[in-house]
């Protein structure tokens, strides 16, 4: 699943909620003054109502210039106009009244009007996460149909982006499950195939000496390829309990200092005398230099052992092997490679995986499959990498780099 870009967010849940708070404040102080001016109107009409009724005589301009002193708490006492005064402020003192209750009506329609607009807002943004959470739980996912939520407020914004990328991460993770499963299921193919080609060929042979079917020369014959397919069996199974000893968490590799162009130099010399009965040459370029190491002795002439093997074992005779140790003061550089028949473009991103054999490498019916997958488990232990590169120089057909980290 890619994620894209949210769209930029209008504003923040502060500025959101701050803003409404604002606009309610302005609708209230609106109306406020709105019913200021309505009491003003009504009651200066009532008062010059009361007003001409106790003075019939007066003008309706009196009347007004009376009702507006009145309201502005100008009039003095007058006891000659008692009743008059008390009926205006009975009147005041109702409409007053009225005027508080409606006051506090429109303060609270505007208060819920304005609530339920914010919590509205609020509640559809997380109406989106829930909604998503929904699909989500019900392995919408699996079928590629989880898509991308957004938010126009910020904080919700940024929760919506943390979903996605949550969602991205846990696809990515469920591809690599059903993809480590489908290797799996290959694996325990190639391990069974492995297995039981040769034994049935040991089981038709001892079922032919068994029976007396063959005579003595036939019965040596087979007798030489039953041994011949347990080792094959054998090597299978040992290369496999290695692979699976390195696999186990709890794989402890040990670690000593050495001088790993000293290591190097005495391995090829063991090596030399296998190499030259199987006609292969041998051109080393090592440092004199001393260049100090911590490594695991057993475990990386292992890796040399997988990688020389493979070219001894795929190459005809005449084949030269290179090898080559450099120090780039950060990182020590080994390589080892051949002039044979090389390794298609193709099968280079597969070639450390476990179990590549047959077509699929040059690695062939006569090899596990496992030891480059085992070398590089080797030197990943190492904080180091191991890679199949090209050769500038051309020399090579197949090369391959390790680097050996020391920081």
């Amino acid at each position: 699943m890619k994620i894209r870009k949210n769209k930029k967010p209008k504003s923040s849940l502060k500025v959101f909620i701050l803003g409404n708070l604002g606009l309610m404040l302005a609708v209230i102080l609106f109306f406020i003054d709105m019913l200021n001016i309505s009491f003003e109107v009504s009651a200066g009409r009532k008062l010059k109502e009361i007003y001409l009724k106790y003075n019939p005589e007066s003008s309706v301009s009196e009347a007004a210039d009376y009702a507006e002193t009145y309201l502005d708490g100008l009039n003095e006492y007058d006891p000659d106009h008692k009743e008059m005064e008390k009926e205006i402020n009975y009147y005041l003192a109702e409409f007053s009244k009225w005027a508080t209750v409606s006051l506090y009506i429109v303060v609270i329609v505007i208060i819920f009007i304005f609530g339920v607009k914010i919590i509205r807002r609020i509640s559809k943004e997380l109406k989106k996460l829930d909604t998503a959470l929904e699909n989500f739980s019900r392995s919408a996912a699996a079928n590629n149909e989880i898509s991308e939520i957004n938010s126009d407020i910020k904080e919700f914004n940024n929760i919506c982006t943390s979903y996605n990328r949550l969602v991205a991460k846990l696809k990515e993770s469920e591809n690599e499950r059903m993809q480590l499963e489908s290797e799996q299921r290959r694996m325990i193919a190639d391990i069974s195939h492995d297995i039981r080609t040769p034994i049935t060929a040991v089981q038709g042979y001892a079922k032919a000496i068994s029976d007396n079917m063959v005579d003595e020369e036939t019965k040596e014959k087979y007798l030489s390829s039953i041994c011949q397919k347990t080792e094959t069996v054998a090597e299978l199974v040992n290369t496999l309990h290695e692979y699976s000893k390195l696999e186990h968490p709890d794989f402890d590799f040990s670690m000593e200092e050495g001088d790993i162009c000293e290591y190097f130099r005495s391995y090829l010399a063991m090596k030399y005398q296998e190499l030259e009965l199987a006609s292969i040459e041998l051109e080393a370029d090592i440092p004199e230099t001393k260049m100090i190491f911590s490594f695991d002795h057993k475990q990386l002439s292992r890796v040399f052992d997988n990688l020389i093997t493979n070219s001894v074992r795929h190459n005809e005779a005449g084949t030269v092997i290179f090898t080559e140790i450099k120090d780039t003061d950060t990182d020590i550089v080994i390589r080892i490679g051949d002039n044979g028949k090389g390794i298609p473009k193709e099968l280079r991103e597969s070639i450390f995986k476990p179990f590549v054999v047959g077509n699929k490498s040059r690695t062939g019916a006569k090899s596990s499959g496992l030891g480059l997958a085992i070398s590089r488990k080797i030197v990943e232990a190492h904080k180091g990498t191991i890679e199949l590169i090209d050769d500038e120089s051309g020399k090579m057909n197949t090369m391959y780099e390790i680097v050996l980290h020391r920081v």
